[in-house]
């Protein structure tokens, strides 16, 4: 329902409304990939197309773990690859080829982006249980509350036994539920399991990748400022 503080087009308005907005929005991206230069153009087109996809794919599996309670570490993490992380890595990527990088700091800037992309979206995983909702933007718990296949639960059904597998399951299975009592009986357990500390090792440990790969790009350091700031 909000992002970024604000209401979602389509709460504000309507789902077509929403999904029209989109389309004119990819429409001007292609406005804008006019202004590159002639001799570069075929090359960022063709990597914004499969990036594209690969978001659509990403999103698809994304729909799909709805409805499944299987769902691996390595699945999940390959599918937020697709939905977020390989967006960011072409956005720097991009960069790279319209600055006119070499092929070995374009790939490391792409390696860059897509490592902190996941990163990323496992700290976005963990704000939904932990953050603070004037600065996440976001409702707290809206995960829990919808039983999202995000990284902690995924890591929680992995985890759980006993009595505290049973819990997790009784409120997995509720069809009806006070929200702010599941979100704070999920949370619980959570700790017990020890997700969240788990959960911010993930993130650091990608987040450090990311920030390597931009270390290792020859440029002046100068000039890499604002990435690494």
């Amino acid at each position: 329902p909000l992002r970024r503080g604000k209401p979602t087009v389509h709460q504000k308005w309507n789902a077509n409304i929403a999904i029209l907005s989109g389309d004119v929005m990819l429409v001007r991206a292609y406005d804008y990939l006019l202004e590159v230069e002639t001799d570069r153009i075929k090359r960022v087109l063709k990597r914004f197309n499969e990036t594209a996809a690969e978001v659509c794919e990403g999103q698809q599996w994304d729909m799909n773990f709805e409805t499944r309670w299987d769902v691996t570490e390595a699945e999940y993490l390959n599918m937020i690859r697709l939905k977020t992380s390989v967006l960011l890595g072409f956005a720097l990527e991009m960069g790279g080829i319209i600055g006119g990088a070499d092929d070995e700091a374009i790939a490391l800037l792409y390696e860059a982006g897509v490592s902190m992309g996941i990163g990323f979206q496992l700290k976005d995983d963990l704000l939904d249980v932990y953050g603070d909702p004037v600065k996440f933007g976001k409702q707290v718990g809206g995960d829990i509350m919808a039983n999202k296949k995000t990284f902690l639960l995924i890591e929680a059904l992995e985890r759980a036994k006993g009595s505290v597998k049973a819990e997790l399951d009784r409120w997995l299975a509720a069809k009806e539920f006070d929200g702010k009592q599941k979100v704070e009986a999920v949370t619980r357990i959570y700790e017990t399991l020890g997700i969240r500390s788990f959960t911010e090792q993930k993130i650091n440990e990608y987040f450090a990748k990311g920030f390597d790969c931009l270390e290792r790009i020859q440029a002046d350091p100068v000039r890499k400022g604002p990435l690494l700031g």
